[in-house]
């Protein structure tokens, strides 16, 4: 279990820092855009449409390392008052909540996936195929789906500490 863990720690900060690339990506076809749009009058005609896709791999792919790392946002106002026992519990409902909420996307971005392929969907101004980005979400939504089921597995042991 702990090298499954280990793994998808790895995993995590891999897919995270693809994101991390898709956002310089994305700043130099925007800023060529512009610069091309302003002193050649001739912008790129796919540029918005890459804009648009990008969107969800920058979201997604780092969902799953921010939901390892305790990203999530959490009410440190009330929870820091909770005992030991009554926050593990909290953490475990919080995980529940969070594994059904990541499921659902998870099962959600597969049926996207297969509608976009199947009628071939493009974009309306690059004709770029719509498939490859929302495969990135897919896969966010698996690697957010499997962190949620390790945090509420890490969340159980604990209410028998206090």
């Amino acid at each position: 279990m702990i090298k499954l863990y280990k793994g998808l720690q790895i995993v995590n900060r891999l897919f995270a820092l693809g994101a991390g690339v898709i956002v310089a990506i994305l700043t130099v076809v925007i800023l060529y855009d512009v610069t091309a749009r302003y002193i050649i009058c001739k912008p790129l005609a796919w540029s918005i449409d890459f804009g648009e896709l990008a969107l969800l791999p920058i979201v997604y792919l780092p969902a799953a390392l921010l939901s390892q790392e305790g990203g999530h946002v959490n009410v440190e106002l009330l929870v820091r008052h909770f005992s030991g026992k009554v926050r593990a519990v909290v953490d475990i409902f919080t995980s529940l909540l969070g594994l059904f909420f990541a499921a659902l996307l998870g099962w959600q971005s597969i049926v996207i996936f297969f509608d976009v392929f199947e009628r071939g969907t493009l974009t309306m101004i690059g004709n770029l195929p719509v498939y490859p980005a929302v495969g990135f979400f897919i896969i966010g939504a698996l690697l957010f789906t499997l962190q949620q089921l390790i945090n509420l597995l890490k969340s159980i042991p604990r209410i028998n500490e206090h």
